[in-house]
């Protein structure tokens, strides 16, 4: 997927506005396990995946609960 394509699936955007969008942002690859967020910490960034899924999870009573994934787009 690219960027465009991504934008317009989350809400539909004029033309000029996402190539404004796309000259602010970059784009990276993390590796498989990368932890983008953590608790209790503010992240500054907005993700957008382009490809692969991300999930989010906590720990509660030492077992891991995820209560999110995500996916391309």
């Amino acid at each position: 997927m690219d960027f465009s394509e991504i934008i317009n699936s989350i809400y539909p955007v004029p033309q000029s506005s996402a190539d404004k969008l796309r000259r602010l942002s970059r784009i990276v690859s993390l590796p498989k396990g990368y932890h983008v967020l953590e608790e209790g910490k503010l992240g500054p960034d907005v993700f957008f995946l382009a490809k692969g899924i991300a999930c989010a999870y906590i720990y509660a009573d030492a077992r891991k609960i995820t209560f999110w994934i995500g996916s391309e787009g």
